[in-house]
């Protein structure tokens, strides 16, 4: 078990509770786990689990801020729903909410280097191409309370991969809140490259697609081969997802900051680490 360092009374009301979704998504959140775990702000790591094939309950041994809420009967991904899940038991009074492949770079401090306040919040929003940042768009830093304020994410937009951080941060602006970005010339948040079909993995969206995947698969690879043809199609592919959402989701047309939950759940507390969710 990893050293846990003791919060003294009151700091955790000034700490952070990070907050995460995982499905089958095992090896990489261990790399990034590591790297969450070295911060002293850092009061609890709480991961969804959503029905991951291999029980995600042994990483509470690694440190006592760990905290695994364990989601049964899921067969696809989706965001939304699990990341609420994972806020409803955050108790700091800040919230950053990770992908599995988000990295904190231990030799600088994000929480030193990036602060908030109530009248703001931060997200992962850059210019740039590379994956090692551009990936970073999903990360949000943000007071629990103004999480809540506008109903946490959007339980509508779970079918398909992506956009609802956009939704989330346009909905924080709509409350008055301002906007932070990062800078990732800082190197204080990076992401993890991966090929862009690991994005797309276990949304109901995705098996919807199979027939077009298939269609694409072939017509591509009247060209390309191996790890090119799986790189262009499983970039069309995210793409694909990113599309529907933002068609079905016109931001432009969101004028109110709040949404209600559309999904209710029971979250029993099994002990300090381990939870179970089941819906209401």
């Amino acid at each position: 078990m990893f050293p846990l360092r003791n919060l003294r009374p009151g700091e955790r009301m000034k700490a952070v509770s990070i907050i995460t979704a995982c499905k089958n998504r095992e090896l990489s959140l261990r790399v990034s786990l590591m790297t969450w775990m070295q911060f002293k702000e850092v009061a609890e790591i709480i991961i969804t689990d959503w029905s991951s094939d291999k029980s995600l309950n042994y990483l509470t041994e690694w440190d006592k801020r760990i905290k695994v809420i364990s989601v049964p009967d899921q067969k696809y991904f989706n965001q939304p729903q699990p990341l609420n899940i994972a806020a409803s038991v955050a108790s700091s009074q800040k919230i950053l909410k990770l992908d599995n492949d988000h990295i904190l770079n231990p030799y600088y401090n994000f929480f030193k280097d990036y602060k908030i306040n109530e009248e703001s919040f931060l997200c992962g929003r850059n210019d740039y191409e590379s994956d090692v940042y551009r990936g970073c768009w999903g990360m949000l830093y943000v007071y629990r309370k103004n999480f809540w304020n506008v109903g946490g994410f959007n339980e509508d937009m779970g079918q398909y991969y992506s956009y609802e951080d956009d939704d989330m941060t346009h909905r924080l602006e709509l409350s008055g809140l301002q906007m932070k970005k990062i800078i990732p010339e800082t190197h204080r948040i990076i992401h993890m490259p991966h090929p862009d079909g690991r994005r797309i993995e276990h949304f109901q969206g995705d098996a919807e697609l199979s027939d077009y995947e298939v269609r694409l698969r072939k017509k591509m690879g009247e060209r390309f081969s191996g790890n090119s043809l799986d790189k262009r199609v499983g970039g069309i592919m995210s793409s694909r997802h990113n599309y529907n959402n933002r068609m079905q989701f016109d931001l432009s047309e969101v004028k109110e900051p709040v949404v209600q939950r559309k999904y209710h759940w029971n979250v029993e507390k099994i002990n300090d680490q381990e939870y179970r969710a089941t819906p209401a």
